[in-house]
Order: C-alpha cells, then structure tokens, then sequence
C-alpha cells in the first residue's frame, strides 16, 4: 500500500465514525461504503454515471421492489449494448476477440434488459447544470421525477461533471438523506473541489473518503479522484473521526492490481 498525510489545511475531510457502514456494489470500482441503517430508509435512488456496472443500484434495489431508482447516463443505453454484442459475435467469429469477452458483454446487454424495468428506469440523458440539449437534464427535473420521495440517496460519478451539478443540490437537500460522490481531478481542479465540498458540508457531514487508485496523486497526497460520502446532518453522526483510511475488511481497491491508497489524517 502506498501511505499519504494529507496536511492539516485538508482536515475538512477527515470523515466521521459511522458504526454500520457496509458495502453496496461490486468489489472493484463501483462499490460505496455507507450506513446500513439510513439505506433501509431510502425510498429512492439517484445515480448519475452508469457504464457498463450497475451493481450499486442492484444491491440498493434487492429486497426493495418498490424502492425508485432512477439512473442518468447518455453515453450508454440498450442499443450500444446490443451493438456491443453483435460486434464482439462477429469479431468471435473471425477469430479476433475471445469467448471470455463475447460472454461478458452478453451478459451486460442481458442484465441491462433485465435490470431497467418498472420503476428501475434509465435515462438516456446528460446531467447538467442547465439545460442546453433535449438529452440535458438538470437536478430539479431529476427531482420532480422522483414524485414525492423524501429519503433520497444521490450517486454522482460523472467524470467531472459533478462540479457543475453540485450547486444544486443545497435546493433539496431536506430530500437527500446520503451522497456518495467521486469527485475527479483534484488537483487541477482543487479551488473548485474545496469549494463545493465546504458547502456540501453545511448541510452534510462527511462520513467515508476512499483514494481512486486508477488516478494520479497531488503533491500533497490527495488523490486525483476521491469518493466521498455524505450524511445528511439530521441523522447526527459522531463527533468521532476515522484517522486512517481504507477501511479494512470494507474498502477494496478500485484497480486490484495496482496499490490501495492509504490516507491518513493528523
């Protein structure tokens, strides 16, 4: 593992102790710690950034049929997945790709289909601070979507995108019970990230940080994607914070054949 102080000017994002955090998602990049007890009050999910991996929403949804999860991803739909696969039959059949990647992206266009149904809907748009194309869609309309859900859990991985989408979100935060985030760049970007992370901070409380090992790390050892969580202030976390970060037997690197990186707080 490769260990980073992060300077005392950093210490606002020193999380706070949350006793029952628990894994949802896969075990690489796509998993988000959080507290198992404000998931049971969800009523609803939404998540922008999809790909190919909606293993998050999948674990959030299991138990839960009537739980709304609504996924915002304009990059990826039924259609590139089904041409996904037919690609990768014809290039099998030519004897340029395997049958291992042929499998995989069989089952990603199957369990797509079989996932977005009902109330599980995917959006074929871009989220966005405003709303330039017919495929934008902004935070307010994501939230008239959702009808009258009051517990909402927000994902946010949108490669950058987040910086234009977070100021919004003081708007309905009475309706956000918990975020996860990964914020990108950080470095070039870090007056922008400081910012927006302070004001999240008047509303919510910091509870899990987590080092994206597939990006770069700053000077000062923050790392150039960061996954944050946050907890709605009104479900009172402990005063209690976590110096060292990853957590063991939860956090899980996101490239597992490279180091996880290890955060620490003075």
């Amino acid at each position: 593992m490769t260990e980073h102080l992060l300077p005392d000017r950093l210490s606002f994002l020193n999380p706070y102790v949350v006793d029952d955090l628990a894994r949802y998602g896969n075990q690489r990049d796509g998993g988000y710690l959080l507290p198992a007890s404000v998931v049971a009050q969800i009523d609803a999910v939404l998540s922008f950034g999809l790909s190919t991996d909606w293993s998050l929403e999948h674990d959030l949804s299991a138990g839960h049929p009537d739980r709304i999860i609504h996924v915002y991803d304009h990059t990826v739909g039924a259609r590139s997945f089904r041409r996904s696969l037919k690609n990768a039959f014809f290039k099998f059949l030519g004897g340029r790709t395997s049958l291992a990647d042929l499998r995989a992206r069989y089952q990603t266009d199957a369990g797509y289909r079989q996932f977005f149904t009902g109330n599980r809907v995917h959006y074929r748009e871009r989220v966005f601070n405003r709303r330039d194309n017919a495929n934008d869609a902004t935070l307010a309309l994501a939230f008239e979507r959702l009808g009258g859900a009051r517990n909402v859990f927000l994902k946010m991985d949108i490669e950058g995108g987040e910086y234009r989408v977070i100021p919004q979100i003081s708007r309905f935060a009475d309706r956000i019970a918990a975020i996860a985030i990964e914020f990108h760049d950080t470095d070039p970007l870090r007056p922008v990230f400081e910012a927006q992370v302070q004001a999240l901070r008047d509303q919510f409380a910091i509870i899990h940080v987590h080092g994206n090992n597939i990006a770069g790390v700053a000077a000062d050892g923050l790392p150039d994607a960061l996954e944050v969580t946050f907890l709605n202030r009104r479900f009172a976390p402990s005063e209690r914070q976590r110096d060292r970060l990853p957590v063991p037997g939860l956090d899980l690197p996101n490239d597992p054949l490279r180091p996880e990186l290890v955060l620490r707080f003075r």
